[in-house]
């Protein structure tokens, strides 16, 4: 049976696996990847695949930002922003005797759900991970969509508030403009940072004034029955599907599978769904159907099992 080193790259970690071809881990492990040139990134990953390089057939990488999968290119590599049009894929193989294939992450994680997770009983579905920002990942027909300049599913870009995106002059997708107005985009409002900046309000309206807090510490006070805690928790989800209507009214998909760090809380896709539901009762005619909202399967892992599924197909 074939063998496979896939590696998921990220701002903190590259997580890194020893896979067979059915998706079944035979050795995982992580390092510090705290790229500071496009050197480093590709002398790093050199370093770590030469170490499995005689037992396995080929590499499947997950990246972060504007991945050209088809080319090998990365436009963008998230956080890591010295990267521009990069032929990471080339300069890899300089080094590295056999095939790689790239893919955005957010990409790879709804691959990793159509392939035997979430989504594997639908043919239309979208993954949300609620994160930083709201990363996504659209399944059309069984495929991933990719987009005409690989940006398909970047969810954090959709508009939740058009005056304002019209009248801001300095814009920002997750932070506040110089006049302290917040994003107009989706990632401040639908992910965990936006229901971190939906506990603050709640905490202000009470007259509270608090730091910066985790989604961690926010639980914790959902846990310990906080008031604010919990109505912040009820408008997250009333402004989650909105969202999801958004979405909705473009695809009409079948089912959406909500990811992340937050999604391991069971109270997350509950309160969504709850508000899915309350919301298509309230318009009177809709063109398209209400969609499943579900948890998604995979999570730390998803990433990895979606570069691998992505590169068997292509294989």
């Amino acid at each position: 049976m074939k063998k496979y080193l896939v590696l998921d790259v990220g701002g903190t970690y590259t997580k890194y696996a020893l896979m067979n071809e059915n998706g079944k881990f035979l050795e995982k492990g992580k390092l510090p990847s705290n790229y500071k040139s496009k050197t480093e990134v590709v002398d790093s990953l050199v370093d770590l695949c030469k170490k499995y390089e005689d037992i396995i057939d080929s590499i499947a990488i997950s990246l972060p930002g504007r991945i050209d999968t088809d080319k090998g290119i990365a436009h963008t590599l998230g956080v890591y922003m010295f990267v521009k049009d990069f032929p990471i894929v080339a300069k890899l193989n300089e080094h590295l005797d056999v095939p790689i294939t790239i893919a955005n992450d957010a990409k790879c994680a709804a691959k990793a759900e159509a392939w035997s997770g979430a989504l594997s009983d639908v043919k239309d579905g979208v993954v949300i991970v609620l994160g930083t920002g709201t990363g996504g990942g659209v399944i059309l027909d069984g495929k991933v969509r990719m987009g005409n300049s690989f940006g398909s599913g970047e969810l954090s870009h959709i508009v939740s508030n058009f005056e304002k995106l019209a009248n801001m002059e300095e814009i920002s997708i997750l932070g506040a403009d110089k006049t302290g107005q917040l994003s107009p985009f989706m990632a401040s409002s639908f992910s965990t940072t936006g229901l971190i900046n939906i506990y603050k309000d709640e905490m202000l309206k009470s007259g509270k004034v608090i730091a910066d807090v985790n989604g961690i510490e926010f639980f914790e006070a959902y846990d310990n029955n906080e008031e604010e805690a919990i109505k912040a928790l009820d408008r997250f989800g009333s402004l989650a599907a909105t969202g999801i209507y958004t979405i909705q009214s473009i695809l009409d998909v079948e089912k959406i599978a909500i990811g992340g760090g937050i999604s391991e809380r069971k109270e997350v896709t509950e309160i969504i769904r709850k508000h899915v539901d309350k919301l298509w009762g309230k318009i009177p005619f809709i063109p398209f159907s209400k969609p499943e909202v579900v948890t998604c399967k995979y999570r730390n892992d998803a990433n990895l099992i979606g570069a691998l599924s992505i590169h068997s197909d292509r294989q």
